[in-house]
């Protein structure tokens, strides 16, 4: 990419299509993006040229897509050059809640903006944690207290520290293998630092 080669710092649009929640948008890393079919393309076809996904910055929606491409009618199957503006170009289109792209430009406005004042912010790139997935590491890590380092004073571990653990510290990733929670990989929390 042009952006890269010649190091720009960029932000990008994912798509905006089969997308209806505000709540749902993020800014984050390409190589970052959750639910969200254009990522997927984007990143096979810069793996495919040998080049990396980290440092490219996309407004993206990680709500999973509401549907799928509108269906073509008898006359657009019947002769698909016919109805296409350029050669190559898919006829079908995705449906698109009018403020979602608005949307997905303030943020970008935004971001830009605060980048240009000096007050970089620090975008969460990752869908939250359920409670259940909340409820279920915290529960492993306080039985994992109790039987390997004999505490039984768990109580003081919170949901809330699980969360700001796992999702703004280490962006629900693994800490050793850098695998993203919720890839089928079993996920479990331990404490690193051992009192003397």
């Amino acid at each position: 990419m042009y952006a890269q080669d010649q190091d720009l710092r960029v932000i990008s649009a994912l798509g905006a299509g089969l997308k209806a929640d505000p709540t749902r948008l993020c800014i984050g890393e390409l190589d970052n993006t959750k639910n969200e079919p254009l990522a997927i393309k984007l990143r096979y076809l810069l793996r495919k040229q040998g080049r990396a996904c980290t440092g490219i910055t996309t407004v993206y929606s990680h709500e999973k897509p509401r549907g799928s491409l509108l269906p073509l009618t008898d006359e657009q199957e019947a002769a698909p050059s016919d109805f296409g503006i350029l050669e190559h170009m898919r006829l079908r289109v995705l449906p698109v809640l009018g403020t979602m792209p608005a949307l997905f430009g303030q943020a970008m406005a935004a971001f830009v903006l605060c980048e240009l004042a000096g007050q970089s912010l620090q975008p969460v790139a990752v869908e939250g944690l359920s409670r259940n997935v909340k409820h279920r590491l915290l529960q492993h890590l306080r039985n994992r207290e109790r039987a390997t380092f004999q505490n039984r004073d768990t109580n003081d571990i919170s949901m809330q520290d699980i969360e700001e653990v796992c999702q703004d510290i280490w962006r629900c990733r693994c800490v050793l293998t850098g695998a993203r929670l919720g890839t089928g990989k079993v996920f479990a929390l331990t404490r690193y630092a051992f009192p003397p």
